[in-house]
């Protein structure tokens, strides 16, 4: 990217959609804790390794 504004352009609409992302997934959290009683340890890994 040469062209400074798309640059800017790109940068805000990506930190837009990382905050989005970053909501729903507190709120798929909120819920397994909740309905399901399930937490999350923020020390594993969010895939499963094997």
């Amino acid at each position: 990217m040469t062209d400074p504004a798309s640059a800017a352009e790109l940068q805000q609409r990506s930190t837009e959609i990382i905050g989005q992302l970053t909501t729903s997934a507190t709120n798929v959290q909120n819920y397994l804790a909740t309905e399901c009683g399930l937490g999350v340890d923020s020390t594993e890994p969010a895939a499963p390794t094997s």
